[in-house]
Formats: C-alpha cells, structure tokens, sequence
C-alpha cells in the first residue's frame, strides 16, 4: 500500500502488550529493540507512545528505528525519534531519476529533499546514526550515485556507514545484487567517511526456545518477506536443524513453499508473491 497518511496501522497497546508478555518470559535482555516492520513505521501515528511505552517497559534496552527516510522533513517525527538512542536511515540514491525507478514511491520524491531531511535530524539527534546505502544491479549503482552520495557522507558524518546489496527477492524479481568487486569499491569509499563504529543495533543471539514456540516464529518471520534457512538462523536465533525440520513440516502442511533464484533458496508463505 502506497500512503502518505500517518495513523496506528498496528496501535501503541497492541506492540507494548505483545513487548510486555515477552519481556516477562524471556529472562535476556536485547541489545536493542528496534521499531521496523512491515513497512515505514514513521507512519504510525502511534510511534511516540510505543517510544514513551518502551521506556517505561524496559528503560536499560535502548531503542533503534529502521527508516526510509522519507518523513524526516516532518519536525513532529524528528521530535519522535529524538528519544531514541539509534536511528537507521536509508539513502540508496542522490539521482532524480534512479530515485524514481528504485523507489517506485507513491509521490514525488526528490532525492536532495530525503538528503535534507537526515541531515538536519542528524544536528538535533544525540544518539548514533548508522547510514545504509542498498545497491542494486543496473539502478543505482552508477559513478553519478558514487559521486553524489561520496559529497553527502562527507558532510554527514554517520556513526557507520553500511553499504549493502540485495540478499533476498526484491518486490520485483528481475532486480538482481550487484557484482562483489563493485560492492567491495563502493564500501571502500563510503564506509570510512564515518565517524566509527559503535554497537549494532540488533540483538544478541536468542536461547533455545521450545519447538511451537520457534515454529510460530519462523512462520510469522516468513509472512514479513521470504527468506534463506541461513537468513532464519541468524535472524531468529534458532539452530540449523531445528529450522530445517520446522521449514519442512510447514511445507508438507502446505503453509509456506520454496522459491528458487538461481542457485538460492527461498522459503515464503503460501499465498504471497
């Protein structure tokens, strides 16, 4: 769904209550909790009480906001994210053009106006920004792009500069990662125009967790996008056998089926594109 509408597409109490009953049957602690999802989650017009409520849930675990950067112009969402420790804008192209293909975005979107954006949040912000930069074959992985952005993180200064390339079907499946020498350039002259680096914003490798316990969670990770058995393991924290023998019960009940790209396997709910 393209919007530029902000409303509670998911509200305060339902994240913290669902926050609550974890945070009260895990006995770890995250490094982080970070507000993603499916989607830009500066559209939840609910984002500054889930902050307030994260605080007040658990004041020691900071917390990180995954943006896109669209809505940094905004002062009243600036505000908002003031009171996180990290945010993690994105900026994969400072090209009109290469915007528009890339982003497909539901409105105008001038690149100069995100750079703008993230950069005046960046004077007010006092936690850590860690820049990402996502390249993709035949789209922004222009000398243009290199040159624009290699301006802009000069004079952002990012605690970290992440610049990465596609490791899980796109919304559009002839996008394809690009070429591991161009990736290995593009980091070699961005990345240390940052100031350092700092903890990631994440979290640590989860505890065992009980087999339907790790079953709903695999099957709730893959209705968020298709992913890897690698990818499963690293983001949910759950050993390589465990994961293939949940990912093969959910393909015999028919919940989720395999996508092949080349010679990459991804496993995505039945039903999805």
């Amino acid at each position: 769904m393209h919007t530029l509408n902000r409303r509670p597409y998911v509200p305060a109490e339902t994240i913290l209550s669902e926050l609550e009953q974890w945070l009260a049957t895990n006995d770890y602690r995250p490094d982080y909790i970070t507000l993603g999802g499916l989607g830009e989650p500066c559209l939840n017009s609910d984002l500054g009480r889930i902050i307030t409520g994260i605080k007040d849930l658990a004041p020691e675990v900071p917390i990180a906001v995954l943006t896109n950067s669209s809505l940094l112009g905004d002062p009243l969402i600036r505000k908002e994210l003031l009171r996180c420790q990290a945010v993690l804008p994105s900026l994969d192209t400072l090209v009109e053009q290469e915007c528009s293909v890339l982003n497909a975005p539901c409105f105008p979107l001038d690149p100069e106006e995100l750079a703008h954006g993230i950069l005046h949040f960046a004077r007010e912000f006092s936690g850590r920004l860690f820049l990402e930069i996502l390249l993709v074959q035949g789209y922004n992985d222009t000398e243009e792009n290199l040159g624009r952005l290699r301006s802009f993180c000069r004079e952002l200064r990012p605690h970290r500069i992440d610049v990465v390339t596609m490791t899980r079907p796109g919304a559009c499946l002839e996008a394809r990662p690009i070429a591991e020498e161009t990736l290995h350039r593009w980091r070699s002259e961005l990345e240390p125009l940052a100031k350092g680096t700092g903890p990631e914003p994440g979290h640590r490798k989860a505890p065992s967790r009980m087999r339907p316990e790790a079953k709903e969670e695999v099957l709730a990770s893959l209705r968020r996008r298709p992913q890897t058995r690698s990818d499963l393991m690293a983001g949910l924290g759950i050993e390589g056998p465990l994961v293939d023998e949940i990912v093969g019960e959910l393909l015999r009940e028919g919940l989720i089926a395999e996508l092949d790209l080349g010679q990459t396997t991804y496993f995505k709910p039945v039903g999805s594109g």
